[in-house]
């Protein structure tokens, strides 16, 4: 399955996404969040079994047959958004958005070796340009820094905070974050 077509790619330098932003990306290479195709489902299948990532954002790897079925899933429900972020023709990472029973939550997963780019920060600005509705909700293991200001740089502010006993990795504090209004 290939996610759903927009009908152009969002990038950094779109005049909508300029009106929007919160903060400039003036330095930064372009970015572009594209719909995803079957062919970008190895390389984001390998962000997510990276073992350093998976540890970083509390969230265990899944296998390949469990990540076509996840994936597939994703792409069944209308509702749901998954778009690929690349730099210049290259798949840095991916962002996702689904309805949950506390409305509409997002995600997004950078490879590690783009850690530390801006290309998380600028990929959920573009992201939110096709999220009209607020409030959004985002989940970030209290560990995770690079996450936690990915959000803030955003305009999420962090609403709640819980430990849960996860059975990969322990006790995970556990951060709920939630932007209300438009950036």
């Amino acid at each position: 399955m290939v996610g759903e077509a927009l009908s152009k790619p969002w990038t950094s330098t779109s005049r909508r996404y300029n009106a929007l932003a919160p903060f400039s990306y003036t330095e930064l290479n372009v970015l572009c969040l594209c719909p995803m195709r079957d062919a970008d489902f190895e390389t984001i299948f390998e962000f997510q079994a990276d073992g350093e990532s998976c540890q970083m954002a509390a969230v265990p790897a899944k296998t390949r047959e469990d990540y076509v079925a996840h994936i597939d899933k994703i792409q069944a429900n209308p509702d749901n958004i998954i778009r690929i972020i690349e730099n210049e023709g290259k798949i840095v990472g991916f962002a996702l958005s689904w309805l949950a029973g506390e409305g509409r939550t997002l995600g997004y997963w950078i490879g590690r070796e783009f850690w530390g780019q801006g290309f998380a920060s600028q990929g959920l600005a573009l992201l939110l340009q096709e999220l009209p509705e607020r409030p959004l909700i985002a989940h970030v293991a209290d560990s995770n820094l690079g996450s936690k200001r990915v959000l803030e740089k955003n305009g999420f502010a962090l609403v709640s905070a819980e430990t849960i006993n996860d059975l990969n990795f322990g006790q995970v504090e556990l951060l709920k974050y939630q932007l209300s209004s438009p950036n």
